[in-house]
């Protein structure tokens, strides 16, 4: 199991549970668990980073690049602050670019024309580069049953809460 911290001392979701990636024995467990993942029969694993943080060095970004490259089923998608200009961002730009629809890391509130966010404030003042997310307006039951985070490359609008 993963060491954590409290969510409720680093941010505002008290129900989370933030995994601490400072401790040497994270990215071997993570590793583990993948592999894990990825031994059942199922046609392929899709896993969503971060829903709490952010890629926190370009070594990690690495590691996801290693982790594609061992398991040709394996997907994953989330979000990110880091600009394209910064390193972690300039490396993140090359994992999407290497594994296309296997690595869909969009740019949170970039002002991309694909694979980014944008936050709105209401559905009226939607770009139309972008679509509204299904559901947080009821569209869907849940991420799961949507999917268009992880199979468009059209940007996300997020209803500000």
């Amino acid at each position: 199991s993963f060491p954590t911290r409290r969510s409720s001392d680093l941010n505002n979701m008290p129900f989370a549970k933030r995994i601490d990636h400072t401790d040497p024995a994270f990215l071997p467990t993570l590793e583990l668990e993948i592999a894990s993942l990825m031994a059942k029969p199922w046609p392929g694993v899709l896993i969503r980073l971060h829903a709490l943080g952010d890629f926190y060095s370009c070594a990690y970004v690495a590691f996801w690049d290693r982790m594609l490259r061992l398991h040709p089923r394996l997907s994953i998608y989330g979000y990110s602050a880091h600009p394209n200009k910064s390193s972690i961002g300039w490396t993140l730009h090359h994992l999407r670019m290497e594994w296309g629809y296997r690595a869909m890391i969009r740019m949170s509130n970039a002002p991309y024309p694909v694979m980014s966010t944008v936050t709105i404030g209401t559905p009226e003042s939607r770009p139309e580069n972008a679509f509204i997310c299904p559901e947080q307006t009821r569209q869907t039951q849940c991420c799961a049953t949507c999917g268009l985070c992880w199979s468009t490359r059209k940007n996300v609008a997020f209803l500000k809460h």
